[in-house]
């Protein structure tokens, strides 16, 4: 988590010199963030009160990484690639897109848009148990329904709109820290003791309340080739 920090914190710096990288560093750093979470799940699914998959937050991060670490689709491309890679921000010139994040995140924290219609697509996928039990959580607990009725609503194709998954995971990783403390599991090392007590002392997120924005790309930004008529 603290190389997620890190990375977030030079973000802006190093993508004023090189947009790509600080682009791929950041995906990079959030797809360790879902390693280290799978490498915790995989020590305690089996344990009593770790119930990963009657909650929608964890189960979500699980089948996230599962689904980023096989590699075999082309789903879940984070906002920042999409809008930069490709031929650039100024392909996607006169776009907009649908922001959903949730409420009461401090503004230091950083965010992690995902594609919401990558999720229903991944429930499809042969891995993925009781796909119709997952959507309902996920529809109803962290508001995947209101997200996606917003976007009908005000006319985003499915491609279009993003949730930022930080708030979820934060949720997830203070779901999990509670439960390694009632059963007595301690953390270890500096990083995993600081970590702990922050996730214990903070207010729960509440994945209720929806924080919606949208995102344009003025056609100022368009590409040379893009203004060329057929």
């Amino acid at each position: 988590m603290r190389l997620y920090a890190e990375s977030s914190l030079k973000f802006k710096q190093l993508f004023d010199v090189d947009a790509e990288e600080a682009v791929a560093n950041h995906d990079r750093a959030f797809e360790a963030k879902l390693e280290a979470f799978h490498r915790l799940y995989d020590l305690t699914k089996g344990l009593s009160g770790f119930e990963y998959f009657k909650h929608a937050d964890t189960a979500l991060l699980v089948h996230l990484r599962n689904a980023i670490h096989h590699r075999d689709h082309a789903l879940f491309v984070s906002c920042n690639s999409m809008l930069h890679g490709e031929g650039g921000i100024g392909t996607k010139a006169g776009a907009a897109y649908l922001l959903a994040s949730y409420e009461g995140m401090t503004p230091p924290t950083s965010k992690f848009f995902l594609p919401l219609h990558d999720f229903y697509k991944r429930l499809g996928h042969s891995s993925v148990k009781q796909p119709d039990v997952l959507r309902a959580m996920w529809e109803a607990d962290i508001s995947f329904a209101a997200i996606s009725q917003a976007g009908i609503s005000q006319q985003f194709p499915d491609g279009q709109v993003y949730v930022d998954v930080m708030p979820i995971f934060i949720s997830a990783i203070q779901r999990a820290t509670l439960w390694l403390s009632n059963s007595g599991v301690e953390a270890v090392g500096f990083d995993g003791k600081t970590y702990a007590e922050h996730f214990k002392r903070i207010e729960p997120v509440d994945l209720s309340k929806l924080k919606l924005s949208t995102l344009r790309i003025p056609l100022i930004f368009a590409s040379p080739s893009s203004d060329k008529l057929p």
